[in-house]
């Protein structure tokens, strides 16, 4: 997968599409930080000097002096967090604050702290079991089971939301965060929101103002891949785009991605047949959409196969047509758990058998193949997740692991 952004490291900003007459400016810049080093990566266009050096904390901070890194990591996070949460907060309720737990650091953002961090423990107004929801400036900043982004400015905690009205965090600032937190992509920025937003008037006319940006998948060939959120009313339908052995399964049909340009909008199945997309920019959607690692042809293989050559076992028991491999769709990847592999899938072969023939155990694996969790394979054999917990594959802390993960 591109990997678009790691914790604790500053992302890229995009370079402007001009170049700059070095004799009658001065440079545009931001640091590019590494864990002991930093270099200067220009944004005016110039060519960047590719020349690090090393971290300095003359005054002892926790943060280099030139770029800013945060030398401590979590640590030195973590007592921000705790200081400014004491500081913002007064409700009179139990809160274990040396249990922090910060699970992004998006970098600072208009001289503000940006973090993801765990705050079950910390919200006990209503949802920590739910879905958290904040809508900025007509994008939706989504937290499920109690993840939220915070804002650290001068010893305060905000919420995104917050911050913005509070005009501690700036437009640019809301539009990078934003393709942070729902794709790990830096790159969304103004420019970008406004010619989605123009984009969404030409199509939408009257209903526009019943949509907000979702999820930013990044560009593709002059398109602009995103997900919306419809505010009207609509059936209570779940929707699938399968393709190429992946399923992309969406809330509601309003939910799909979109390739939109100034004149035609087009789905990921028509995105890919005209040539807007490759295979390869297939693979980084899915796992952009499923929060998925290093999906390729050779995994999707591997981990499809077993399903299928467990129907084909039994394929005269089926009373739906003929066992087909493209009929099998991954739809997430958890990754590699010491010699297991995590996934979800789902085939419309489940549903057709008639489980005459085979063990209480397949059986079990074919019944469940649209409402288990996830499927864990181990020495080329297809266990549920909970077969796998008895029989000892996995243990109970990365079974809640993956739940965990599930439902986020």
């Amino acid at each position: 997968m591109k990997k678009y952004f790691i914790p604790f490291i500053l992302a890229l900003s995009v370079l402007n599409l001009f170049a700059c007459n070095k004799n009658i400016h001065e440079h545009a810049f931001e640091y590019i930080q590494h864990e002991d080093s930093h270099f200067k990566q220009y944004t005016c266009g110039c060519q960047s000097p590719d020349i690090a050096e090393m971290h300095t904390d003359n005054d002892e901070n926790g943060y280099c002096d030139v770029c800013n890194y945060d030398l401590d990591g979590t640590t030195n996070l973590s007592t921000i967090f705790k200081t400014a949460y004491a500081n913002s907060f007064t409700e009179n309720f139990e809160v274990d604050l040396n249990n922090i737990t910060i699970l992004n650091y998006y970098g600072m953002i208009s001289d503000a702290h940006v973090v993801s961090i765990d705050s079950t423990y910390l919200d006990k107004r209503g949802y920590p079991n739910g879905v958290y929801i904040e809508s900025v400036e007509r994008m939706k900043f989504r937290y499920d089971i109690g993840y939220k982004i915070y804002i650290i400015y001068n010893e305060v905690l905000y919420t995104m939301k917050s911050a913005y009205e509070n005009k501690i965090i700036d437009f640019d600032g809301l539009c990078k965060v934003f393709g942070l937190h729902t794709s790990n992509i830096p790159t969304f920025n103004k420019e970008a929101y406004v010619k989605l937003k123009s984009f969404m008037e030409s199509n939408y006319q009257e209903e526009v103002d019943l949509y907000e940006l979702g999820k930013y998948y990044g560009e593709y060939n002059g398109y602009y891949a995103v997900s919306y959120n419809y505010l009207g009313s609509q059936p209570c339908v779940t929707a699938n785009d399968c393709i190429n052995n992946l399923n992309f399964e969406y809330g509601y049909a309003s939910n799909r991605i979109r390739f939109m340009n100034g004149t035609e909008t087009h789905t990921i199945n028509s995105a890919l047949n005209k040539g807007i997309i490759s295979d390869k920019d297939l693979y980084d959607l899915f796992e952009i959409h499923t929060k998925s690692e290093d999906i390729d042809t050779e995994l999707i293989t591997q981990l499809l196969t077993p399903a299928y050559e467990l129907c084909l076992k039994y394929k005269d028991d089926f009373v739906m047509g003929d066992v087909n491999f493209q009929s099998f769709y991954l739809t997430k990847y958890y990754g590699k758990y010491d010699n297991s592999c995590i996934y979800s899938l789902m085939s419309s072969c489940w549903i057709s058998h008639n489980s005459a023939s085979a063990s209480p155990e397949e059986i079990e694996i074919m019944e469940y193949g649209f409402s288990d969790i996830a499927y864990v394979l181990n020495d080329g054999k297809l266990y549920t997740l909970d077969q796998a917990l008895k029989s000892g594959i996995i243990t109970n802390e990365t079974k809640n692991e993956i739940i965990t993960k599930y439902y986020n």
